[in-house]
């Protein structure tokens, strides 16, 4: 519509559409072609899908005119805070309900995945099953057209509804990893240096850590999405854990005429400690920034991340530690 400046009498007035659409101007033109009503160039690859040259009219300008198999429309919305509620509602009921409408008439249901839930709009679809009957009769099959489409909501949606579906996977998968993580920490066979409980602290250590970020990002008041319950478990417990390792393996090689607990984990941290210090640190600041962008779902998961990362390290140093002297 920006070839014909958004005027609709404009373009039901052009006597050739392919020939405007080739960004040709006419002998007798008063505006430039192909510029839109504020004076933009709009470019013929931004706009056409399949474009290829249709060998039917010549001038001295050009060897063929405009043929395309695909179109593409935007339309834009205001995304303020006032108004995006609206918007996403429209892109709901009304873009996507009538798209689907149109994809349903005309033979071509796909997608379903972006729209479950969405009904069909029964006067749309009458309306279109009218017109394809219309141009049947003439011989035009319309069986061809369909519509690719997608929401500012589309992906949000899928996210939610995708993940959803793998909560029980995901449960099992936190189980199985505790377990091995309890029994990987020490020597099994060994019932004196087993350091079963010492593992299962750790565990407790990045359970309550993700439990605490959880907390404060509902009270910062930031949706939790399922992809954060998802992702960040496994992320904090690969963290806390090889921290866990790290610690514990700093600990077996302090000398063996340190005795005194509190000394060991002492000389253990020296070697130790920064390092750790320095990789939440890092990893933290990496998370917050990532906060900046402007999809919510990645806004949650950076800011839930990085909490986690900080209250993990923060456990592990006033939590972890202490228990890890108690089991000398």
């Amino acid at each position: 519509m920006q070839y014909w400046r958004s005027d609709l009498k404009a373009l039901l007035a052009d006597p050739d559409v392919k020939q405007t659409a080739q960004c040709v101007a006419p002998p007798d033109a008063t505006e430039r072609v192909c510029f839109d009503k504020i004076g933009v160039p709009v470019m013929q690859f931004t706009i056409f899908g399949g474009l290829s040259c249709e060998v039917e009219k010549k001038n001295e300008c050009s060897e063929c005119r405009v043929d395309a198999s695909g179109l593409q429309v935007t339309f834009l919305l205001n995304n303020n805070d006032y108004s995006t509620t609206t918007a996403m509602e429209w892109e709901k009921n009304v873009f996507i309900r009538n798209i689907k409408s149109f994809n349903k008439a005309m033979g071509q249901d796909y997608h379903t995945e972006l729209d479950e839930g969405v009904e069909y709009n029964s006067a749309l679809m009458d309306t279109l099953l009218a017109v394809k009957q219309k141009y049947a009769n003439q011989g035009v099959n319309l069986m061809t057209l369909k519509a690719d489409y997608l929401a500012e909501r589309s992906i949000p949606d899928n996210i939610a509804e995708e993940s959803s579906e793998n909560a029980f996977v995901i449960v099992i998968s936190y189980i199985l990893m505790f377990i091995y993580v309890g029994c990987a920490i020490g020597h099994v066979p060994s019932k004196v240096h087993s350091k079963f409980s010492l593992g299962f602290a750790g565990i407790f250590v990045v359970i309550s850590a993700l439990l605490s970020a959880i907390g404060l990002t509902f009270y910062f008041d930031v949706k939790l999405t399922m992809i954060s319950a998802e992702v960040v478990p496994f992320l904090i417990l690969a963290i806390g854990v090889d921290n866990m390792f790290l610690i514990s393996r700093a600990e077996k090689v302090v000398p063996p005429h340190v005795e005194d607990p509190s000394d060991r984990i002492a000389f253990a941290m020296r070697e130790i400690g920064p390092s750790i210090f320095v990789a939440a640190l890092c990893e933290t600041l990496a998370f917050f920034i990532g906060m900046q962008t402007d999809i919510p779902a990645l806004q949650s998961f950076c800011l839930v991340a990085g909490l986690a990362v900080i209250t993990d390290f923060i456990f592990q140093i006033t939590i972890f530690l202490p228990v890890l002297a108690l089991d000398q």
